[in-house]
């Protein structure tokens, strides 16, 4: 097997084989999932709590916890769903997240049109309960299926799905709606 954590086939092997590899010993399986899901899950996490500071250090709560458990995941579809379950409940604030604060939003406002969006979100979720926010940020901006939020937030299916409703209805009252629309292009 080939321990060079960017060749070809590092980015290739699907996220299982990535974790199966690691949990073997090579380490550096581990450093490609960090590769493939940082951006991802700090922009989740940044949603989810409302600080830059609190999400770079959330984002490493959750990969130093992954790296200790080196053992295989189980009753999860996927890794990606059981990523943001381990976010979701080590990381996820029970409240509402803290505002941003004023250095946040000067840097926001610099980086231009595409994370402008991404705070119009955060502005529009903010208020919601996080039995609301966390199932439409794990279907909307972390692509998960609507079975793996709900077992991410310890939901049922049903709960979930009223979740989600709520959140898209009160998203249809904001101009935030038609950037959480497609929530890849955050």
């Amino acid at each position: 097997m080939d321990n060079t954590p960017f060749s070809e086939s590092r980015v290739e092997a699907s996220d299982e084989g990535l974790w199966t590899a690691f949990v073997r010993g090579d380490d550096s399986a581990l450093d490609a999932l960090v590769e493939r899901y940082g951006g991802d899950l700090y922009w989740y996490l940044l949603l989810s709590t409302g600080k830059q500071d609190s999400a770079v250090q959330y984002l490493r709560n959750v990969w130093a916890a992954l790296a200790a458990w080196r053992r295989p995941f189980e009753g999860f579809a996927s890794f990606r769903a059981w990523l943001y379950a381990v976010a979701t409940q080590t990381c996820v604030p029970a409240a509402h997240p803290e505002p941003f604060g004023l250095t946040d939003l000067i840097d926001d406002i610099k980086r231009g049109q595409q994370v402008s969006r991404r705070s119009k979100l955060f502005f529009a979720l903010k208020d919601m309960a996080r039995a609301v926010r966390q199932p439409f940020l794990l279907v909307v901006v972390a692509g998960l299926t609507l079975e793996e939020a709900a077992v991410a937030c310890n939901f049922t299916v049903g709960r979930t799905l009223s979740s989600l409703q709520k959140a898209f209805h009160r998203l249809a009252r904001t101009d935030a709606f038609s950037g959480a629309r497609s929530g890849h292009e955050m």
